[in-house]
């Protein structure tokens, strides 16, 4: 029970720290975006500010495809569901967990045997979608 309660604590951990990843990424992206365009599209700005404004809409607009690069490298927004996914799975098999043990069902050792098989491969997939995340983000790098 102890080893199934550490593992959702580290999934909702996980899980909550690639969401907030992906929002920024999202967010960082579009703000860039629509900078870009107010810089590019301001008018009556002085001569002597012109390429000030250039060169900002520049580097702004550069953000954007750095901001891309770095969240299609980490995909927080498919590890927030697949850590998610995970997490509710093994909730699921805690409920189960929780209510055997309050039973008196004659064959409890198998039932608890088939919830641990369960929570392998619960952990056993999860591995497996991070292991193929990052094997097709290292190519595309």
């Amino acid at each position: 029970m102890r080893e199934l309660k550490s593992a959702m604590e580290a999934f909702d951990t996980s899980a909550t720290r690639n969401r907030v990843w992906a929002r920024r990424y999202v967010v960082g992206g579009t703000i860039c975006s629509a900078v870009t365009t107010i810089l590019l599209g301001l008018q009556g700005v002085p001569d002597s500010s012109a390429s000030l404004v250039k060169n900002a809409a520049l580097i702004v607009s550069s953000s954007v495809t750095v901001l891309s690069a770095f969240n299609v490298f980490y995909n927080h927004r498919q590890l927030w569901v697949r850590y998610t996914t995970t997490w509710a799975r093994l909730k699921i098999i805690q409920k189960d967990l929780t209510f055997l043990l309050a039973s008196t069902p004659t064959d409890k050792d198998e039932q608890i045997d088939e919830l641990y098989k369960r929570f392998k491969t619960a952990l056993e997939e999860t591995d497996a979608s991070w292991v193929e995340l990052r094997k097709d983000n290292s190519t595309a790098a």
